[in-house]
């Protein structure tokens, strides 16, 4: 990925967000939400330019997903500009796990935002219908023109809950006397006294 920033010009942010708060991001840019769960994009233009941004979603890019960021605007994108459907993250169970299943359902959950500036005319003039953002947030349909490469891409991987690697100190400890949950300080079983076994 290539960019024309200076190295301490700050890049365009993308999050993906659960009612406005960040979902924290473990390694190799995997993010946990449960079955069902409504999902949203934090969006975010620290730059001097007017960038477009272009969501996928499971490896396919969203037609109607272009949108355009003023310079330090933030907009919190919680469904798709087409329709009034709402981003959601969901789960299935395949039949199998032979090469083929595994090639099908390789993309899903993996998200890319990437983002744009606007191309000079000589180099590489690549016309887009987008939505600007104007006065009050109200949507102008206008077109422009975009490089054909994105100078930046924001890629996570949403997964299930289910498949979030546990710490040891997230383990829930029990008393194996009378079952009481001890507390984190605890060592002893404040109902019937059991000394606190540590493993």
């Amino acid at each position: 990925m290539s960019t024309n920033y200076s190295p301490t010009q700050a890049m365009p942010k993308a999050f993906v967000s659960v009612r406005r708060q960040r979902q924290k991001i473990y390694p190799n840019q995997q993010i946990f939400l449960d079955n069902g769960k409504e999902y949203e994009f934090e969006l975010f233009n620290p730059t001097t330019d007017t960038i477009l941004v272009k969501i996928s979603i499971g490896g396919h890019e969203i037609p109607a997903a272009r949108l355009v960021l003023e310079p330090s605007r933030r907009v919190f994108l919680d469904r798709y500009l087409d329709s009034s459907r709402k981003f959601k993250f969901f789960t299935y169970m395949v039949d199998g796990d032979n090469d083929q299943v595994k090639h099908a359902i390789m993309n899903n959950g993996k998200v890319s935002v990437s983002f744009y500036k606007v191309a000079n005319t000589t180099t590489c003039p690549y016309s887009y219908p987008y939505e600007r953002w104007g006065l009050f947030g109200i949507r102008v349909y206008s077109s422009d023109s975009f490089e054909c490469t994105a100078f930046h891409s924001v890629n996570y991987h949403i997964l299930p809950l289910s498949k979030k690697p546990v710490k040891v100190d997230e383990i829930r400890c029990y008393c194996p006397q009378c079952g009481r949950k001890f507390r984190d300080k605890e060592n002893f079983c404040p109902k019937c006294g059991t000394k606190r076994r540590v493993v």
